[in-house]
């Protein structure tokens, strides 16, 4: 008795391992928005931007991403600061306009992260420069397919478990 016990068990822990999931990551590094020089070499006005990340997932997923804007800042000597030194930002991203979400293919942000359905998803991150050089940012995402178990694989193992039992019950009968 204890060995059909046994052979349930397995069978059953199986079940729950059988579907594997995947995980994707869809991009990593920095984006570096460029700056706006006015004619004579002089700064220009701030750049607007709204970049997209596209992306499709066949089946149920979840997602993690995270967006940091990177500042750089750098100091130089300026006689008419009254501390003879002034700080000048090279990347910046004006902090009240940098925004970023997950939309679906509806154009509606995404809240729930983790129970993603099958489709077209994308990433928007915009905002507005404001240092001399433009300004920088790192989008890391990583995709994480929900496993799936397959019909064909719980359906042999059924059957399976279902003859053992037969012969089992079998067994004990003749006896």
């Amino acid at each position: 008795m204890s060995i059909v016990k046994g052979l349930a068990i397995a069978a059953l822990a199986s079940f729950a391992v059988n579907a594997g999931a995947t995980t994707v990551t869809l991009g990593a590094g920095s984006s570096t928005l460029p700056m706006v020089v006015a004619a004579g070499g002089i700064l220009g006005p701030t750049v607007s931007f709204n970049d997209i990340f596209n992306f499709t997932l066949a089946g149920p997923g979840k997602i993690s991403y995270q967006v940091t804007e990177k500042e750089v800042v750098f100091g130089y000597p300026d006689p008419s600061s009254s501390l003879g030194f002034s700080v000048a930002q090279i990347y910046d991203i004006s902090d009240t306009s940098f925004t970023y979400g997950l939309y679906n293919a509806s154009n509606a942000l995404v809240t729930d992260l983790n129970n993603l359905t099958s489709g077209a998803y994308y990433i928007k991150v915009s905002g507005t420069t404001t240092g001399l050089f433009g300004g920088q940012y790192t989008l890391k995402t990583t995709i994480t397919a929900l496993p799936v178990p397959e019909p064909e694989t719980n359906l042999m193992m059924l059957l399976g478990l279902a003859a053992i039992g037969t012969l089992t019950y079998r067994k004990k009968n003749s006896l």
